[in-house]
């Protein structure tokens, strides 16, 4: 059975649904920008691919000894479109998003992000 709106709520409730929508977009695209950034990120020790974090509100720089892409925090709250933040603590991130890597000359996060918009 269809559920009943109070038609003068219904400005209401299709705006809540947009909102509920857009958060879940904006959430699958900033994961969606994360992936690429990982596969992007050039192999030499590892290090530098399992040093991303994605988080909201403030980046996180902390530094681990993983040589594996790190596993993301998937229950990342983005209610009210906070910033989210996909960082790397390593000193010579830099480097690296500037091209001087030969397994990236062109950098990873520009590139990352040109990957995911030309999928939308």
């Amino acid at each position: 059975m269809a559920k009943k709106i109070d038609i003068r709520k219904l400005g209401t409730v299709l705006s809540e649904e947009v909102h509920n929508v857009s958060e879940l977009e904006y959430k699958a695209i900033a994961f969606e920008i994360f992936g690429e950034i990982v596969k992007l990120t050039p192999v030499d020790s590892g290090r530098a691919r399992g040093n991303w974090h994605i988080g909201a509100g403030n980046p996180e720089y902390s530094i681990g000894i993983s040589t594996s892409p790190s596993q993301p925090n998937y229950n990342l709250d983005v209610k009210g479109f906070p910033s989210v933040y996909i960082s790397n603590g390593l000193p010579y991130m830099k480097e690296l998003e500037d091209g001087r890597s030969s397994q990236a000359p062109d950098g990873i996060s520009r590139v990352a992000l040109g990957i995911v918009r030309s999928r939308r």
